[in-house]
């Protein structure tokens, strides 16, 4: 369940049209013999660099595979430039260090036509002297490999830069291309993390199971780009730097999937700009960032973000559902999973829809006793930015039992200027249902769902269990093996406040004490105490939360509960004390 854990991928053979016959061998043998030739230092005099020679392909290369060299030392790209000329399937031998120091251009001009690389299971690595553009204006300094629907005549190899426009676009003016590139099945070395695999000139790329080490971005492109499609793709720092995306968008784009992919902790799956229509799904822990799009589903997705001290998603004036995802909630109460960043006087606001997504507690047994982050944080608002959450749970989980999910209080949200003072009173813990706007002229957060009280009071909670909580559930800072007593009300959705329970329990050994309470219906506002023992004990600190469930777990390690501080005192109401 860590943020770094890697699932490796499989890597498959895929059948191309025979492109090689006797003229293309004979091709490749010339291209093969100038490429032995010393190739001249790059704009800075330095001399190529490489990694390591591999020893090549452990088997013998498949019938039909281009004759490419997979020492990590020749550079493939005059050779890939020919075969990509030709068109249609182009198979990598098998295994090895594939270098390409040489850009390779997709420019035949058909849109409809489309080029597969299948690296069967190899590395490509980016060499240092490819070329870069300033239509990644984002970081003009990346390099790409592959140019798609770009003409080769837009290469300057004296400045090192590519020309990227509309008159240097393969399909013309008007034209774009539909999945001109597909790459598939392999690794993409950026060795320096400057690189990138596939610049788009308008048109769309397919990436299919493959790794990206040590690079920038896998994709991006410039002026549109329509269905670009990555699967089962994953973002890797390895020993690079913390940086990079499988997606980093500059330019507005349509029909954009991300499906069962992963980045390591601090990488992106995606940083999209503009985007207009992207599905989100199945993906793990990677971040995503989110600046003036529309249409956007994140789906059964598994965000991790927070346990590496990065929010997972951050929105900026843009339309998202987040649907049926997990965010895990670490021990930094500094660090929200999803942060809503709106200019206050910018043109537009997000509408931000959390629809059936849980917030995980993770509690380990290094230090329970601090606060978690929220799963929202409202930064930055305008006139129009607007929150909806609908069925939005939590749940809590020790690291000793990671497949077992129990509900517990929550969710949270935080926020700053005047959206901080529309959700004061809920103490950061906001009801299952809810929505955030500014519609009646001020901000407001408004329950959607529950069921309205009657004006009797609710029935106690049932406080089924108040014991020492199992080590494993984490370290607290409540005395060793001390008695407390704890009581717990109910206010339903009218204000009504039920009688309250009261129990003792024993601090473990750990310093952390398990509650475990039932309510008769939910969601409700939870309110508990907790003082010294004793028959005449009297609250000490008091602590408000939001029950969406039945039956809630709570786990209080001294200072928090579940993540959430004790305020001094008892509070308003206190509960009614022995006399």
């Amino acid at each position: 369940m860590t943020a770094d854990r890697v699932d490796e991928r499989r890597a498959g053979g895929v059948g191309r049209r025979a492109v090689l016959g006797g003229g293309l061998a004979a091709v490749g043998a010339l291209v093969a013999g100038c490429t032995d030739r010393p190739r001249p230092p790059g704009p800075t005099g330095a001399a190529p660099r490489a990694s390591a020679p591999s020893a090549g392909p452990a088997t013998t290369p498949p019938p039909g595979a281009a004759p490419l060299v997979g020492d990590g030392v020749t550079d493939n790209g005059p050779l890939l430039q020919q075969l990509v000329d030709a068109g249609g399937h182009v198979r990598f031998p098998g295994p090895g260090t594939y270098l390409v120091d040489t850009p390779v251009f997709v420019d035949g001009g058909d849109p409809h036509g489309r080029v597969v690389l299948d690296l069967a299971g190899g590395t490509l690595l980016a060499g240092p002297h490819l070329p870069g553009t300033d239509a990644f204006h984002r970081d003009p300094q990346v390099r790409w490999v592959l140019w798609s629907n770009t003409r080769r005549t837009a290469w300057d190899p004296a400045s090192g830069r590519v020309t990227v426009s509309e008159e240097t676009r393969a399909t013309g003016a008007r034209v774009g291309a539909l999945q001109a590139v597909a790459v598939r099945d392999g690794t993409f070395d950026g060795v320096d993390g400057t690189v990138g695999l596939v610049f788009a000139n308008r048109s769309g790329t397919e990436l299919t199971a493959l790794t990206m080490v040590r690079a920038r971005t896998l994709v991006s492109w410039h002026d549109y780009s329509d269905a670009t499609r990555l699967q089962g793709c994953h973002a890797r720092h390895g020993d690079g730097p913390r940086t990079g995306a499988l997606v980093e968008q500059v330019s507005p784009g349509d029909g954009l999937v991300l499906s069962g992919c992963k980045a390591d902790s601090g990488l992106h799956t995606a940083r999209l700009s503009r985007c207009r229509g992207a599905v989100v799904e199945a993906n793990v822990t990677g971040l995503l960032e989110l600046d003036s799009c529309s249409n956007v589903v994140v789906l059964a997705g598994h965000q991790e973000g927070q346990l590496g001290d990065r929010t997972s998603a951050v929105v900026r004036q843009s339309q998202v559902t987040f649907r049926q995802t997990a965010f895990y909630s670490a021990h930094d109460a500094d660090v929200p999973s999803i942060v809503v960043d709106d200019p206050p006087d910018g043109p537009a606001g997000s509408r931000v829809h959390l629809d059936a997504c849980v917030e995980v507690h993770l509690h380990d047994g290094r230090d329970a006793d601090v606060p978690h982050g929220p799963l929202l944080h409202v930064a930055g608002a305008n006139p129009m930015t607007e929150i909806h959450a609908r069925d939005v749970r939590a749940v809590t989980v020790d690291t000793a039992d990671p497949g077992v999910w129990v509900p517990t209080a929550g969710p949270r949200m935080t926020a700053r200027g005047e959206v901080a003072d529309a959700v004061a009173d809920l103490a950061g813990v906001v009801p299952p249902s809810f929505a955030v706007s500014r519609r009646s002229g001020g901000w407001h957060l408004q329950p959607t769902a529950g069921e309205e009280g009657g004006g009797d009071p609710p029935a106690a909670p049932d406080l089924q269990h108040a014991g020492a909580a199992d080590g494993a559930a984490g370290r607290g800072s409540l005395r060793r093996g001390a008695t407390y007593t704890y009581w717990v009300a109910v206010r339903d959705t009218a204000g009504v406040v039920s009688a309250p329970a009261r129990r003792t329990a024993r601090a473990s050994a750990s310093g952390a004490v398990r509650l475990v309470l039932g309510v008769a219906r939910a969601p409700v506002e939870v309110l508990l105490w907790r003082g010294p023992a004793g028959a005449r004990a009297v609250p000490e600190h008091h602590v408000r939360l939001t029950c969406a469930s039945p039956l809630a777990r709570l786990l209080d390690t001294g200072r928090h509960v579940e993540g959430l501080a004790w305020q001094r005192g008892a509070g308003e109401p206190a509960p009614p004390l022995p006399p």
